[in-house]
């Protein structure tokens, strides 16, 4: 439900979303959450290069975090990606 103006009462009145509002508005939310995942990754990208420049060992606790958190990020991404292609 959401609130909508009416003019010739000059009020607002509640009314259901049609499935394209729904649709248009789960889409949003979804490029919403791809965004921020976008930007997850340009805030950790650095991690990487630790590793490589052997400022970190393959078993500091950051990099397993990092390592955890980018496969479940990438997987959402795979998910939220496919789902705006096929809808």
């Amino acid at each position: 439900m959401r609130n909508v103006y009416d003019r010739k009462t000059n009020t607002y009145i509640e009314r259901e979303e049609t499935p394209d509002e729904l649709k248009s508005i789960e889409r949003k939310k979804l490029l919403e959450e791809l965004y921020q995942i976008e930007n997850w990754y340009k805030k950790y990208d650095y991690y990487i290069n630790k590793i490589i420049c052997k400022d970190w060992l393959e078993t500091d606790e950051r990099w397993i975090w990092y390592k955890e958190e980018r496969k479940i990020k990438h997987t959402r991404a795979e998910e939220i990606k496919q789902f705006l292609i096929d809808n």
